[in-house]
């Protein structure tokens, strides 16, 4: 529907095929229509192509995320095993006095 919505405005492309039409007879208006018609599919192929690519790279780009936030959690209970194999305790930080923080 859109497809024939861009065909039936004037354009360049229609005021082409209406001079060519007039001027050289109606099989040129139609060779020259058939020329108009294959541009329109390339150019449809090749932005649906285009969009096609831009959704697989996306959907990829998004599994590999969601499979680096699912490894995560394990990649850091790892990090605070550390060598020992156990997970070492988290010391709280000491609040420091005013007298401490001007030294």
């Amino acid at each position: 529907m859109t497809a024939l919505g861009m065909v039936l405005t004037l354009g360049p492309d229609i005021m082409h095929l209406v001079s060519r039409s007039i001027s050289h007879g109606r099989v040129t208006g139609l060779i020259s229509l058939m020329g108009t018609a294959a541009g329109f599919a390339i150019s449809m192929t090749v932005a649906n192509t285009g969009l096609a690519r831009v959704f697989v790279v996306r959907a990829l780009a998004l599994q590999q995320l969601q499979g680096r936030g699912r490894s995560l959690p394990g990649l850091l209970a790892l990090a605070g095993a550390g060598a020992t194999g156990r997970a070492r305790p988290v010391r709280a930080a000491r609040n420091r006095t005013s007298a401490e923080k001007i030294r």
